[in-house]
């Protein structure tokens, strides 16, 4: 049975955020109820084994990525040679930055879609 607890989850957020017990229960929830657990478990195993720096090769398609408080596994992901066409890093947030750091997490968004509108 896959299961997460309090001191699990803080770990991968910032340390300056607190994280309540209904954060957790509210996560772990969305996990469980959409069976996405495992899968999103499965990501970072692979990440973290995977031999190259990044995945796949470059395609054209607008990429925007907000790192916070970030795992350097996250860069990974980034291909290093044409990295994503819009990139913000914060120092605040963490794991969870949609209620760690909300209003970040959505200036970012608006950001990047708004450059794609031009």
């Amino acid at each position: 049975m896959w299961a997460i607890r309090t001191g699990e989850l803080a770990e991968w957020a910032n340390p300056a955020t607190p994280l309540s017990r209904e954060d957790v229960l509210i996560t772990a929830s969305l996990y469980w109820f959409t069976r996405t657990g495992p899968a999103a478990a499965d990501f970072y195993w692979e990440l973290t084994h995977a031999p190259d720096s990044g995945w796949g090769e470059p395609n054209g398609v607008p990429m925007g990525a907000s790192l916070f408080y970030s795992n350097p596994l996250v860069r990974k992901v980034l291909h290093p040679s044409a990295g994503p066409s819009f990139l913000r890093e914060h120092a605040e947030g963490g794991h969870f930055p949609a209620f760690e750091v909300p209003d970040l997490f959505i200036d970012d968004s608006r950001a990047f879609f708004r450059q794609l509108r031009r």
